[in-house]
C-alpha cells in the first residue's frame, strides 16, 4: 500500500525520497542472510597471506574443548570487559581455572565464571592499571607471590581506542602503544617464570588485517614519541598492530618452549564503545554493529578453538583471523632487525618508567 501511495505521487520531493528509504530499507533487509558470507569474504580482502602451514583451525564441539582447557591455569589480561570476558567465561565453562585482570568489573565476571563452571574450578579476579609501568610490576609481583602458580595459557586482551584530549599516560607513553605493546611486553617478560613449558600465549589485537604502515623512520620515531601521531591518534592503530605481532616474533627467541599466536577478534559487540565514544556515537555504531558483529560468547568461542587448536604446534608463532583461518602477518614483524630494535627499545622504555616510577 505506501509503495503504491509512494508511486502515485511521483512529484512530492518527501515521497521521492520515503520512496528510496522503502527501497533501501527492503534491500538490506534482503541482505541480512548474506551477511555472515559477506563478513568471511570481508576478512579475506582484508586479510594478509594466508599461511598453509598452520591452515585453518577446526571448530570443535563443547566436549572436546572441555578434554582441552579442563583443570588448566589461565591468566585472561583484560578480562573484565569485551572480548577479555567473554573467553574468560568460554575458558570456565570449559573447565579451566581462570584468573582475571582488569581496572574494575572483576567481581561480577567472576560470579558468572562460577554459574557456568562444571567442576572443582578456582576463579579470581585482580584490579590494576596496566598502562603504567607501576601497575604492570605490581601485578608481575602479585602473581609471583602465589605459591606453585604456573600458568598453562596466557590471554592478551588489554588495549585501548586513541583519546586525542590525553594521548599519554603518566609515564609519558601514547596510551594505545603503553597498553596495545609495552603492556604486553610487561606480560610476557615478567611472567615468562611462571610459564609452564608447553604454555600457549595468544595476544588478541590486530593480527591478520593488511594496514598501510609509514616508513619505517616514521614508524621509529612514532614509537619512540620524536614524532606525535595525527590529531586523532589513528595512525598509532596500525604501528601499534604490527608492533604487537613484531613482540611475539621476537619472545618466541627468547622462549622457546612456549608457542605464542596473534589474532584478529573482527567485529564484536561489546560495551567497550560504549566506554569509549560519546553516547550519541556509541548508540549509533552499536546498532551497526548489531547485524555483522558477534557476541562477547561467539568471540569467546572464537579464541577457545584457536588457542587449545592443535595446529598451533606446526609454527611456534601462529596468526589466525576471525574465520579461524591461519595468516602472515605484516611483513616488518618478520624483520630481524626491526625485530630487534623494537625488543631493545622496549626493554629501554620498560627500565626508564621503572625509574621515574
Amino acid at each position: 500500500f505506501c509503495s503504491v501511495q509512494l508511486l502515485a505521487n511521483p512529484r512530492s520531493k518527501m515521497v521521492r525520497y520515503g520512496f528510496c528509504a522503502l527501497v533501501a530499507a527492503l534491500l538490506a533487509i534482503s541482505l541480512v542472510p548474506l551477511l555472515p558470507t559477506i563478513m568471511v569474504w570481508f576478512w579475506k580482502l582484508a586479510g594478509t597471506a594466508s599461511d598453509p602451514t598452520v591452515g585453518t583451525i577446526e571448530h570443535v564441539e563443547q566436549e572436546v574443548l572441555v578434554s582441552r582447557f579442563q583443570g588448566k591455569a589461565v591468566l585472561v589480561v583484560g578480562g573484565t570487559k569485551g572480548i577479555g570476558r567473554g573467553i574468560a567465561i568460554v575458558l570456565a565453562k570449559a573447565g579451566a581455572h581462570v584468573t582475571i585482570v582488569g581496572r574494575s568489573g572483576g567481581a561480577a565476571v567472576v560470579e558468572k565464571m562460577k554459574a557456568v563452571a562444571i567442576g572443582n574450578q578456582s576463579f579470581g579476579a585482580l584490579s590494576h592499571d596496566l598502562a603504567t609501568a607501576a601497575g604492570c610490576r605490581l601485578l608481575i609481583k602479585e602473581l609471583k607471590l602465589r605459591p606453585n602458580f604456573k600458568l598453562d595459557f596466557l590471554v592478551l586482551t588489554v588495549g585501548v581506542w586513541p583519546d586525542p584530549k590525553n594521548p599519554n599516560t603518566t609515564d609519558g607513553i601514547n596510551k594505545v602503544f603503553a597498553l596495545d605493546v609495552l603492556a604486553r611486553f610487561h606480560m610476557i617478560t615478567g611472567l615468562q617464570p611462571l610459564l609452564a613449558s608447553g604454555a600457549r600465549v595468544m595476544s588478541v589485537l590486530g593480527s591478520t588485517t593488511y594496514m598501510p604502515l609509514p616508513n619505517l623512520d616514521t614508524i621509529k620515531e612514532t614509537i619512540t614519541g620524536q614524532r606525535l601521531p595525527g590529531k586523532l591518534g589513528f595512525d598509532m592503530l596500525p604501528i601499534a598492530s604490527v608492533s604487537a605481532d613484531t613482540v611475539l616474533q621476537q619472545a618466541a627467541i627468547h622462549m622457546p618452549n612456549v608457542t605464542f599466536v596473534g589474532t584478529q577478534p573482527g567485529i564484536v559487540a561489546t560495551d567497550v564503545i560504549r566506554s569509549t565514544f560519546p553516547s550519541w556515537l556509541a548508540n549509533i555504531l552499536q546498532t551497526l554493529m548489531k547485524a555483522v558483529a558477534l557476541t562477547e560468547n561467539q568471540a569467546g568461542e572464537v579464541h577457545a578453538n584457536i588457542l587449545s587448536s592443535p595446529n598451533l604446534a606446526r609454527r611456534q608463532v601462529a596468526y589466525v583471523d576471525p574465520n579461524l583461518q591461519a595468516r602472515e602477518a605484516l611483513r616488518l614483524a618478520y624483520d630481524s632487525d626491526f625485530g630487534s630494535w623494537l625488543w631493545t627499545t622496549l626493554e629501554g622504555m620498560a627500565a626508564g618508567a621503572d625509574r621515574s616510577g
